[in-house]
């Protein structure tokens, strides 16, 4: 049986921030404060390594294989269609990187856009 996610926060709501200092915190999507739910679920895959090793790899897997359906289905898309990264840098990194570039191609960029963003292309 599968466990029911918590309900989800509202707006302005700091709880699954405790240890957040500022009055205001403005995400830029660089780094951020992790939520008590983030926290406690790298807390349990770090126990799951410290236990079990290599033998813990099959139950990340399976989680990164549920992950991608649940994203899938919020989105409106096929599982395989979406890609897991390590954050926005890595994932906009695997994208230039797979591209077949020809002289002359064009990238248009925003503006002000994260540093590590723009520096790749």
């Amino acid at each position: 049986m599968s466990e029911e996610p918590p309900p989800a926060p509202r707006l302005g709501d700091r709880s699954l921030f405790p240890a957040l200092e500022p009055a205001a915190y403005l995400n830029h999507a660089g780094i951020s404060p992790p939520s008590l739910a983030v926290r406690r679920a790298v807390s349990e895959k770090l126990e799951a390594y410290a236990a079990e090793g290599a033998a813990a790899v099959t139950g990340s897997v399976a989680l990164r294989a549920r992950l991608r359906e649940r994203l899938a289905a919020l989105l409106g898309a096929r599982p395989a269609d979406l890609a897991l990264t390590h954050g926005a840098t890595h994932g906009v990194q695997a994208i230039a990187l797979s591209l077949a570039w020809r002289p002359g191609d064009r990238v248009v960029l925003f503006e002000g856009e994260f540093l590590a963003n723009v520096t790749l292309w």
